[in-house]
Order: structure tokens, then C-alpha cells, then sequence
């Protein structure tokens, strides 16, 4: 995926889900903030909180 598209679109940064992740309204925007603020950065993760109830 990496060295098929990533030529071609020339993202900034890489989000990346596992299946069945559930992110918050802001998250992605949080982690990728974080790029911006340091050029030094060279990776973030969030938080994973387990949900309880049927999904």
C-alpha cells in the first residue's frame, strides 16, 4: 500500500486504524497536530479504551 500510493499522493502523514477501532470526533486531527507542532516527531498514538455494550 505504502509503496503503491505513497509516491503518487505524497501524504504528510499516515493514519493508520486497526479493524474495529472506533475513533473520537477530534482524534485524528489530535495525533496528526502533533507533526506540525515538532518536525523532530516521528510517530504518535492514542488511547484505546475498551466500550462496553453491544457493537
Amino acid at each position: 500500500f505504502f509503496n503503491a500510493f505513497g509516491p503518487i499522493l505524497q501524504p504528510n502523514v499516515y493514519v493508520l486504524l486497526d479493524v474495529g477501532t472506533m475513533r473520537g470526533p477530534t482524534s485524528v486531527y489530535h495525533l496528526s497536530k502533533a507533526f506540525d507542532i515538532s518536525s523532530n516527531v516521528g510517530g504518535t498514538c492514542g488511547e484505546i479504551v475498551a466500550l462496553k455494550g453491544k457493537y
